[in-house]
Formats: structure tokens, C-alpha cells, sequence
């Protein structure tokens, strides 16, 4: 709101939302992440703008909590305030859906929890507003490396990015795409197109340009005078527009060009995350609008194929903020140099891939300015069916640490509740079981070609509920086991349980790249 202190945690990486942390974390991520972010939000019922633009840092930490800061440039009719090293702080725990759940008031569980969407490396993380309070917001998070220098970019990168300014007594917001071709060595060439609106209207021209940058060692990038970053593979990098003087705060995400692309080998699931601003007159007029989506793409050829969705919405206006669904999905296409284009009900979404398949970036075809960015994700796991009690009546829960991509050594599934300093197994399959009585509970595995670890559980010996452990399981690299299905249930020995076994139900996972 006008005249109110956007602190770091107001718009970004966090929102609020009525809801409490997952119990458990899949990954304890032990790294440090660099933050680029902007932000809209409309008064109601004035009406009135405050936008902010924030680049920091995140320290997120094995044992579940986090930490860091930004810069701010809030921006209002009344002018521009910059804030540096803007604290936040919190807990967070990363879902088998690949969503990390951030709390920033851990003293009032649930009053203050963001939702964003990590990769299965924990290196990249995005979000765009997820609850219905008036602050819009788009974020990209990258990992923090090293030995990272001008030469880690080069190449071709497709670039988007969206903005608002004040000039002359009235708000712009603007958007450009394109291609920006890096040299390695500090200066890049840019081609594409510039988009800006008004409250009247909205106009797009041709557009070069040449830039300079300078990338550091942990990855911290300077571009165009605009701060940002780059990951450590180089595909993926950010920059910030702070401009007290224009009056203009922003964010431009960009991804490598490849030399090649295949729908087919594309496939897979998606977050999508987006921010578009429209201006103009009346009631519903200006209107922030915020996506956070769930795509799961199909290839049925090279060029071709389909797509669906399930998400939110949130639009903002003066009136206040109201939530919908997106559209479900349509037809998709991709061309030989990697533009992939998603046409849905609403229109159609135009992304560049990178050159990896794990990112792209681009926007939503249309007269307001707008950002979308997505990352790969695996599919969901999830616990299915009945567990069986031991000692005290606490059955064992089974779930997963780590992501069960292709080529990772240290998977492993995790078992909790169990008797402490218990002893069983953790049977693998390949498919389910439709609940088999044996054993006194219910198998929820097909036995068939089932391999069967040695469950070792730590804790007090004999107490209920305090045995908890791992199982290791190595997840080779080939592309072909991609989707594979892994169907897994703990048996854990108890001489308080039916049969002498306490048991899981079951948990399925998918591999995935």
C-alpha cells in the first residue's frame, strides 16, 4: 500500500497463505541461494500503486531454517525509497512435490507461509504469489557456486522481462524478448522487440542494443548495471531493474539457447510461475495478475504435442483480490531453435527453452506486460494405502530424501515411527499391490521382482513411535527409466504389532531427469 514499508518478507520470496509446513523435509538443503525479485501491488479501494524490486540473498540450512536479505527500491506516485539488507527469516521444509514451504513466523505457525517451486538439483528455485493478499510478486532464486568468471556466459540466450515505471505523472509498465548473444568476455548484442503500456494503450517496436556484464566468481552478475546472477551451469541468469532516477523497478530472466530440440524428449512435468500488470481505467482497472501452475507437457512428435494444467490465478484491483483456475491446458508446439508455444482458452504462452530442458522463459501473448517462468520438475510422490501398528500403536510412515533422478547415487527412502532401534526392511517393486492381507497387515507392493534393503532404525530401544532410518538406493543414469515406477513399503519387526511386523503403507515415486 502507498506510504506502507515493503519490508523483504511483504512480497517476497513470501505471501501469505493459511497453511502449516510439511512434517518433513525431502531435501536439507545446505546452500546459499542468490534472490531477484519484483512487485505490484494495487490499494484497496484507491487504487493506488506501490511497485518494489528487491536482488539479495538466502542462506538455507541442513537443519530446516533459513535466512537473508534484500536490497529494496519501493516505488510509489510520491516517489522511489531504497531500503538495503531488509531482513527475513524462518523455517522451511521442501514437499515430494518439489514445492518448498516457507515459514517466516515459525512463533505463529501458518500466519505467514510462502509456497515457491524448487528443481530436483535444489539449485533453482521460483514463485509467484500464491495466497489472495494484494502484494504481486514474481522471484527466482539461484545457487551460489564458484569459480564462475565472464566466460561461464556465452552464447545465444532467449531473454523476458517485465517492468513498471512512473514518468511524466503516469504509470508504464514495459516488457522486452528477444535473443542477447554473449561473447564470453563482457559484452553482449541484443535483439528483439520492446513492449510499453499505458493506462491508454500499448505499443511494441524492434530492438538492438549493446550491454556490458560482469560475472563473479559465486555466480553474483552485474549486467547493463542492472544486478542479478547466473547458475553454475551457465543456462539460467537474472538481472534487476533498481532505477531510482527512471523510476523503474524490474526483473529480465534469460536461458541458453541449444543447438537442438525434441517435444518427445522435452516431456514432462512443469512449474510455471507468472506476474502480468494491465493498465487502464475503471473498476477492474489497473490489475495485477499472479499464476502459479502445474504443466505436464506430452510430445507426440518433434514439433508437437499437448499439454495440461492445474493451478491458480489471483487478480488484484482496487476492488481486492479474487482467486480462480487457470485454463486446463491445449495444444503445444515446438520449433527446431527451441521456441516452445502452449495455446490454451486464454490465448498462447511463448517460452524459449534452455539448451538442458530445465528452464524457459517468456510470456503470455497479449497487450499487458507480463513475465512466465518455468522449471522441470519430477512428478509428485506420495504415500498410498493403510499402515499397521506396533508397540504404543504408532504405525511407521515411509517417504523419501532427495529427488529419485537419473544418475543420483544418494536417494534414499526414510522410515519414521517405527519401534526404536527396531529392525526390518523396505521392500522396492515396480508396481502396486491392491492392499494383500499377510504378515498381520496389508501388503501394498507387488512382491514380483521386489528387492528387499536391510532396515537398521536408530532411537531409544523399544520405545513406540522413536525408530527412525534410511535406506540408500542408486538410481542409474538411463534415459529409458525415465517415468520408471518404484512402488516401496517398510516392514519393520515388532512384537506388538499383529503379526510381529509394523508396516507402511505404501509410497510411490517416479525417476525422473
Amino acid at each position: 500500500m502507498p506510504g506502507h514499508h515493503a519490508s523483504a518478507f511483504a512480497f517476497v520470496p513470501f505471501l501469505l497463505v493459511a497453511a502449516s509446513l510439511p512434517a518433513q523435509g525431502v531435501l536439507a538443503l545446505q546452500r546459499s541461494f542468490h534472490l531477484g525479485a519484483y512487485s505490484g501491488s494495487i490499494d484497496a479501494p484507491s487504487g493506488a500503486l506501490e511497485l518494489a524490486s528487491g536482488v539479495g540473498s538466502a542462506d538455507l540450512l541442513a537443519n530446516g531454517s533459513f535466512s537473508g536479505h534484500l536490497d529494496l527500491m519501493t516505488l510509489a506516485a510520491s516517489g522511489a525509497t531504497f531500503t538495503p539488507n531488509d531482513p527475513f527469516g524462518g523455517l522451511y521444509s521442501v514437499a515430494p512435490d518439489g514445492t518448498v514451504w516457507m515459514d517466516l513466523d515459525p512463533a505463529h505457525p501458518g500466519n505467514n507461509v510462502g509456497v515457491l517451486w524448487i528443481d530436483a538439483a535444489g539449485s533453482v528455485m521460483h514463485s509467484a504469489r500464491f495466497g489472495t493478499d494484494e502484494n504481486a510478486f514474481a522471484m527466482v532464486a539461484i545457487a551460489k557456486s564458484t569459480g564462475m568468471s565472464n566466460a561461464s556466459v556465452s552464447g545465444t540466450y532467449y531473454y523476458t522481462g517485465q517492468g513498471l515505471e512512473f514518468v511524466g505523472g503516469t504509470w508504464h509498465t514495459w516488457a522486452h524478448w528477444g535473443l542477447a548473444t554473449f561473447d564470453g568476455a563482457g559484452n553482449a548484442t541484443i535483439v528483439g522487440s520492446e513492449q510499453s503500456a499505458t493506462p491508454t494503450g500499448s505499443t511494441t517496436v524492434a530492438a538492438t542494443d549493446t550491454i556490458t556484464y560482469t560475472i563473479a566468481a559465486d555466480g553474483s552478475a552485474m549486467i547493463n548495471n542492472d544486478l542479478g546472477a547466473v547458475s553454475s551451469d551457465g543456462n539460467l541468469l537474472f538481472a534487476v531493474t533498481q532505477q531510482a532516477a527512471n523510476s523503474g523497478v524490474g526483473i529480465t530472466i534469460a536461458v541458453r539457447v541449444g543447438g537442438s530440440y525434441d517435444l518427445q524428449q522435452l516431456g514432462g512435468r512443469f512449474s510455471l510461475t507468472g506476474l502480468r500488470f494491465t493498465l487502464g481505467t475503471g473498476t477492474a482497472l489497473p490489475r495485477t495478475t499472479s499464476e502459479f501452475d502445474s504443466v505436464q507437457l506430452t510430445g507426440f512428435g518433434p514439433g508437437s504435442g499437448a499439454w495440461t494444467n492445474t493451478g491458480i490465478v489471483i487478480d488484484g484491483t482496487s476492488l481486492g483480490q479474487t482467486q480462480t483456475t487457470p485454463p486446463a491446458g491445449g495444444s503445444a508446439t515446438l520449433t527446431g531453435n527451441g521456441v516452445l508455444t502452449l495455446a490454451d482458452a486464454a490465448g498462447t504462452i511463448e517460452l524459449g527453452v534452455a539448451a538442458n530442458g530445465r528452464y524457459a522463459v517468456g510470456r503470455r501473448v497479449g497487450p499487458a506486460t507480463n513475465v512466465m517462468f518455468a522449471l522441470r520438475q519430477c512428478p509428485p510422490a506420495f504415500a498410498y494405502g493403510s499402515p499397521t501398528a506396533g508397540t504404543g500403536g504408532v504405525p511407521p510412515s515411509l517417504g523419501m530424501r532427495g529427488f529419485p533422478t537419473l544418475g543420483n547415487g544418494n536417494w534414499r527412502l526414510r522410515v519414521d515411527g517405527g519401534i526404536g532401534g527396531g529392525v526390518g526392511v523396505v521392500g522396492i517393486g515396480f508396481a502396486p499391490a491392491p492392499g494383500v492381507p499377510a504378515l498381520g497387515g496389508l501388503i501394498w507392493i507387488d512382491p514380483t521382482n521386489a528387492f528387499l534393503p536391510l532396515l537398521l532404525l536408530g532411537g531409544a530401544s523399544g520405545q513406540a513411535g522413536a525408530g527412525s532410518g534410511e535406506v540408500g538406493v542408486v538410481v542409474p543414469n538411463v534415459p529409458s527409466l525415465e517415468f520408471v515406477r518404484l512402488d516401496a513399503q517398510a516392514l519393520v519387526l515388532d512384537p506388538a504389532a499383529p503379526a510381529g511386523f509394523s508396516m507402511s503403507g505404501g509410497f510411490e515415486a517416479r525417476l525422473c531427469r
